[in-house]
C-alpha cells in the first residue's frame, strides 16, 4: 500500500496481539498521525466491510483499501513513512531480532493466553472468553488455568533465552535498545508487554522503566486497553 496522508490512516487492531500494539508503538515512534481503532475479540463488520481475514493488525487507508501487517514487515515502515524518527535497524540487527521473535513469540503466547481476560474486548464479554479458552485448548492441548499454572517454567525459558536481566541492565545504561528510539524499541516493548500481567511473576525493574519509556516517547498508552491496573 502506498503512503497516504497521515491523518487518513486507521489501525485496527487486537491489543491482545503482539503485533498489533508493536505497529502502534512504531507509528506513534515515527510520528505517524493515524486513528486507532481497538476492536473487540469477535468483531466482524469491520473485516466484512474491508474485505480481509479476521486478525489483525490492519492498516486502511483514505480509499478503503487495508492490508494486514506482521513482524515481517516492520523495516519497510521506514519506506512508507521515512527513517528520520525511530529507524529501522540495520539487516543484521534486525536478522538477529528477527531469530529471537522466532523463539519467543511460541513462549509468549503461552505466557499471554491464560491472562487474555485483562483486555478490553476479549475480558468483558462472556462469549468473547469461552471463544478465547477454546482457542486456548485447540492451539496449546492445555485449559487456561494448566498454562496458568506453567508459568512459571515458561517464564523461566524465556527469561533465560532472552536474557532478561541482562537486557534490563542494557537498556538501563542505553536508555533505548539501540542506543537511540528505533523499531526495535517498538517490536520489544509490543512483544514483552503483557509480561506484566502474569501473577507472581515480576520483571527486572529496568525493564519496566523501558516499557513505560517506549510508551511515552511514542504517545500510546498500552495499559489503556487493559480492564485491571498495573
Amino acid at each position: 500500500m502506498a503512503p497516504h496522508p497521515e491523518q487518513a490512516l486507521t489501525l485496527h487492531y487486537h491489543p491482545w496481539e503482539p503485533a498489533a500494539q508493536a505497529l502502534r508503538l512504531a507509528l506513534g515512534l515515527k510520528g505517524v498521525g493515524r486513528t486507532d481503532h481497538r476492536l473487540p475479540y469477535n468483531e466482524l463488520a469491520t473485516f466484512y466491510r474491508l474485505g480481509q481475514p479476521c486478525r489483525t493488525p490492519l492498516l486502511e487507508g483514505p480509499d478503503g483499501h487495508a492490508e494486514h501487517l506482521g513482524w515481517d514487515d516492520f523495516p519497510s515502515l521506514d519506506i512508507r513513512f521515512g527513517a528520520q524518527r525511530a529507524p529501522a535497524p540495520d539487516a543484521d540487527a534486525w536478522a538477529a531480532l528477527r531469530r529471537w521473535l522466532d523463539q519467543a513469540l511460541p513462549l509468549l503466547a503461552r505466557l499471554a493466553a491464560p491472562v487474555g481476560y485483562a483486555w478490553r474486548g476479549l475480558g468483558d464479554d462472556a462469549d468473547a472468553r469461552a471463544a478465547h479458552a477454546r482457542e486456548a485448548r485447540r492451539r496449546f492441548g492445555l485449559t487456561l488455568e494448566a498454562l496458568a499454572n506453567d508459568r512459571y517454567a515458561a517464564f523461566g525459558q524465556l527469561s533465560a533465552l532472552s536474557r532478561l536481566p541482562e537486557l534490563g541492565r542494557h537498556l538501563a545504561r542505553q536508555g533505548w535498545y539501540l542506543g537511540r528510539p528505533s523499531l526495535a524499541d517498538a517490536v520489544l516493548a509490543g512483544a514483552l508487554f503483557p509480561l506484566q500481567l502474569l501473577d507472581g511473576i515480576a520483571l527486572p525493574i529496568h525493564l519496566l522503566y523501558y516499557l513505560r519509556r517506549v510508551q511515552d516517547e511514542a504517545g500510546v498508552d498500552l495499559e489503556a486497553d487493559l480492564l485491571i491496573s498495573l
